[in-house]
């Protein structure tokens, strides 16, 4: 019987949901194929990202830069409820969790797979499980503090931010180089 022709997965969410399998169960549903293939350029997506660039002040050669939201009780509610995290280890044993939150996306400009850095005070997880009871426990102290009006702060990693790495290096033509 012929193999079932590989497919590209519909968005981030399906690569990362099909990621997660293949890590969870030692299997995987993703043809060589479609592994090895990546997902078309998303010229929209990639100016969306510039733009959360473009509005932060240059920060000193090899900074992070960090998107900061505040969301709302409701919107907790709806991560916790409906929104997808990955997590995974990098080279050296370190995890990192990422959001695949289309609502995050959509309301708060946080573009899908942005590591996770801060919920309130909080920094470093090393689970999913962890990022969800993190987030369950800061939302009710600040309904505590704070009554219905309580929100919660999230922290996103951007990149790093080369803009001052470079000087005021030009091209051949005159314009700026990795600067202002």
């Amino acid at each position: 019987e012929a193999p079932a022709p590989a497919t590209e997965p519909a968005s981030l969410a399906e690569v990362s949901s099909r990621v997660s399998m293949a890590d969870s169960t030692g299997a995987s549903d993703v043809s060589a194929s479609s592994a090895v293939t990546a997902p078309p350029f998303n010229k929209q997506r990639f100016q969306e990202m510039l733009k959360l660039f473009r509005q932060t002040r240059a920060l000193p050669c090899g900074a992070v830069l960090s998107r900061k939201v505040t969301i709302n009780m409701k919107e907790v509610t709806h991560l916790l409820r409906s929104e997808r995290w990955h997590a995974a280890a990098d080279e050296s044993g370190h995890v990192m969790v990422r959001t695949v939150s289309s609502m995050l996306e959509r309301q708060k400009e946080v573009p899908l797979g942005l590591k996770l850095l801060r919920i309130g005070i909080r920094t470093a997880f090393s689970s999913v499980e962890e990022v969800l009871k993190t987030l369950r426990f800061t939302a009710r102290w600040a309904r505590f503090v704070k009554g219905q009006q309580a929100s919660v702060p999230l922290e996103f990693e951007l990149g790093l931010d080369l803009r001052s790495c470079w000087g005021n290096l030009e091209d051949l033509e005159g314009h700026p180089v990795c600067g202002e």
